[in-house]
């Protein structure tokens, strides 16, 4: 007996977890497999399905410094890979990047500007060098320029000053010390005095003012020490009765001490050079001043008669002067008053028709309160031989005689009779002071030829001295 063929359906594999590894035929059953499951490191990049095993891959890796799997791969899924992060600018990567791990960024230290600099940059990888700002020794350095967060404080050494220059400004905190040249002074500017007075306090004449001399002048700091390191000289300071100002000859530089400051000067020496028949002069000012900007010039004003030679009022007393010093803006701040006006102390007599007399020294109710320049001349020397005077001519001739006998007004008897000229001088101030009073017509001096023609007449006016009022 024949069998009949039995059939039956083919095997199926389950889905993800067998395939069929050979298909089956007419007479053969599907081959069925066991997926593979993919190991540790690998992943399924294929999965397995009916007709085919699973495909298994390597994870793939990170690159060092470059790239991290940021999300580890599983056995179906392959590492997930990302860039490692690049620090900004002004940052720094504390912790570097790895195949495990980004980068891990963070701002550069910064430095304190006053107190710290960065001394050596940070980079992708370090960070900023940090270093104390160097402090200045205040007692040798000044600091040349400020600490800042880039750069150290930088000091440098204070100078000292040489030769000629002096400290014009110390070294400080912040400024090395101001070395300027000493100044020069290159100007020197006398007065001549009018109402000078010798020891005694007797006025020295006019006619004696007048000097042709030259005088030295030396400078001099404290303790005597020599402040310009070249004298001044002016020659003529007054060669003729109406001399001012008169400049001389100064070129010395001002002394720098051994601490490099200016020696002020404090004092000045005049006297005559040596080897010169020197003569008497009147001084009333002396400065000298320096072209050099901002240099004060220095002075004295005041009046002092000084006469080193043999002839002359007070001859001989001295042989040199000092006088203090004062720091004045300009020299023009030492020009001397204009002297006052002479008047006399004793009014004159009023005399309306003849010639003048001299009033005596007692004084009447009012007079002018200024001496004149000179006393009148009055009564001759000697009393005529031919006729006796009354009593109140024997009291003006006694009183004459006074006046022409002392230096009371600074002019002797035999000085107003050998100087015919300064008596025309004295002439002229006299009627200078009739004109100011208005009181008094006129005051005559009497020349020696007048005197012998005039006495008997002089004496018969001594009669009315006594009755004479004035106002």
């Amino acid at each position: 007996m024949q069998v009949d063929t039995q059939c039956a359906g083919l095997t199926m594999p389950v889905a993800g977890n067998t395939f069929i590894s050979t298909a089956g035929t007419i007479s053969t059953d599907n081959a069925l497999q066991t997926c593979t499951t993919c190991t540790v490191g690998k992943w399924a990049s294929t999965a397995c399905s009916s007709t085919a095993d699973t495909v298994c891959e390597t994870h793939t890796a990170a690159v060092y410094g470059q790239t991290f799997v940021s999300q580890t791969g599983t056995n179906v899924m392959d590492n997930q890979i990302q860039s490692c992060t690049q620090c900004a600018a002004g940052q720094w990567s504390q912790t570097v990047c790895t195949t495990t791990s980004d980068t891990v960024c963070i701002p550069f230290t910064a430095a304190t500007a006053g107190t710290t600099f960065v001394s050596t940059a940070g980079s992708a990888t370090t960070d900023n060098i940090l270093v104390d700002c160097h402090t200045c020794n205040t007692a040798s350095e000044w600091m040349r320029s400020e600490c800042t967060v880039d750069a150290n404080r930088e000091c440098s050494t204070c100078s000292d000053c040489s030769g000629t220059t002096y400290k014009q400004a110390q070294c400080t905190a912040t400024s090395d010390t101001q070395c300027t040249e000493a100044p020069t002074y290159n100007q020197i500017t006398v007065h001549t005095g009018t109402d000078c007075a010798m020891a005694n306090g007797t006025v020295v004449p006019a006619s004696e003012y007048i000097s042709n001399s030259m005088w030295d002048f030396s400078f001099k700091g404290d303790g005597g020490v020599d402040s310009i390191d070249a004298d001044g000289s002016v020659t003529q300071p007054c060669a003729a009765s109406s001399c001012g100002a008169k400049g001389g000859s100064m070129d010395g530089q001002q002394v720098v001490d051994a601490s490099k400051d200016l020696i002020v000067p404090k004092k000045v020496v005049v006297e005559p050079p040596t080897g010169i028949s020197p003569d008497g002069w009147c001084i009333s000012s002396v400065c000298i001043a320096s072209s050099t900007s901002g240099s004060a010039a220095y002075g004295w004003q005041g009046k002092q008669w000084m006469n080193p030679g043999s002839t002359g009022p007070d001859a001989g007393a001295a042989n040199s002067w000092t006088f203090e010093l004062r720091a004045v803006a300009s020299c023009s701040e030492m020009v001397p008053a204009p002297a006052p006006t002479p008047e006399p102390t004793a009014q004159p007599t009023v005399q309306p028709t003849a010639q003048p007399t001299v009033q005596p020294t007692t004084s009447p109710t009012k007079a002018p309160t200024t001496a004149p320049t000179i006393a009148p001349t009055i009564a001759p020397t000697t009393a005529p031989t031919t006729a006796q005077p009354t009593a109140a001519q024997a009291e003006e001739s006694e009183l004459g005689s006074e006046n022409k006998e002392t230096s009371e007004n600074g002019v002797t008897g035999d000085e107003i009779t050998s100087d015919t000229e300064a008596l025309d001088s004295m002439q002229k101030e006299l009627d200078a002071v009739t004109q100011k009073e208005g009181k008094i017509k006129e005051v005559k001096l009497m020349k020696p030829e007048e005197i012998e023609d005039d006495v008997e007449a002089d004496m018969d006016l001594g009669d009315t001295l006594g009755d004479s009022e004035f106002d």
